[in-house]
């Protein structure tokens, strides 16, 4: 399944590169995603990256990193997972939040254990992000984000907030969408 995830990654970048962002800026964000750890045995915050992006069309696109445990790529890079979106995904997202919250409240009350789909949205470089919930236990619930391509989501590679988590997810997605962070090149003030 990793191989044809890595293959499909590899032909949307492809698309993508084709359409090349204008200007490229990190954000300043404290939001932190977290993946499972096998030695460990546990979900653990990874180094997390958010980034903002400007098509030639006028696209504003939020890119949310995650370094991966695992080492490096097949060309040297370190291995990471990325999830994007415009402004319509991010208030899809902001939406999926409002549901994971009280999908968590009901499962931990009800110590229901389950993954499940709570909405997709199209991405501008193709493909989709998939919000999804998805269960540690019957007392820790996560909101996840899948990258999707070709109808094939990779859930094991889903950026996994934690409910703390979510809340840092949710005000960076506000400031997104009310505009409030937007791909300033800030380096023309430096001379």
């Amino acid at each position: 399944m990793k191989k044809v995830g890595f293959a499909l990654v590899l032909a949307l970048g492809a698309c993508a590169s084709a359409m090349s962002a204008t200007v490229d800026m990190p954000v300043d964000a404290d939001v932190t995603a977290s993946q499972f750890n096998s030695v460990a045995s546990q979900y653990m915050e990874r180094p997390t990256f958010v980034s903002v992006q400007k098509y030639p069309s006028g696209e504003v696109v939020m890119t949310i990193k995650r370094d991966d445990y695992g080492g490096k790529d097949r060309y040297g890079r370190d291995a990471a997972t990325n999830v994007w979106f415009d402004v319509a995904g991010a208030k899809v997202i902001l939406e999926s939040i409002a549901k994971y919250r009280e999908w968590n409240e009901q499962a931990k009350r009800e110590r229901d254990i389950f993954v499940k789909e709570i909405a997709k949205t199209q991405t501008v470089k193709g493909g989709a992000v998939e919000a999804g919930f998805a269960s540690g236990n019957a007392d820790r619930h996560f909101l996840t984000l899948s990258f999707c391509a070709f109808g094939t989501c990779l859930s094991e590679d889903a950026l996994f907030f934690t409910e703390e988590e979510v809340d840092d997810l949710e005000a960076l997605l506000n400031d997104f969408v009310g505009g409030k962070v937007q791909p300033e090149n800030v380096s023309s003030k430096y001379n």
